[in-house]
């Protein structure tokens, strides 16, 4: 249970992860376009995520891998 106020900009980013699994931040660059977001800007919310013990990352040959550790989000 995570109870707390969750940024727009990290709470969309967790979405986008629960529903991809496993992601990188140049693989969300790819599947958001329109959302002009950089890539840049999608590891910092993939780290804040982290931080935030929301996320698992995992080093996988030079990047990094982060995995939601949940399938289902209910937001209240």
């Amino acid at each position: 249970i995570l109870l707390g106020h969750l940024d727009p900009a990290l709470r969309f980013t967790l979405i986008a992860m629960t529903k991809q699994g496993i992601c990188t931040a140049p693989q969300l660059h790819e599947l958001f376009p329109d959302q002009k977001i950089t890539v840049t800007a999608w590891n910092n919310r993939l780290n804040d995520l982290h931080s935030l013990r929301l996320v698992r990352r995992a080093r996988v040959g030079r990047g990094l891998e982060y995995s939601s550790l949940t399938k289902n989000i209910i937001w209240v």
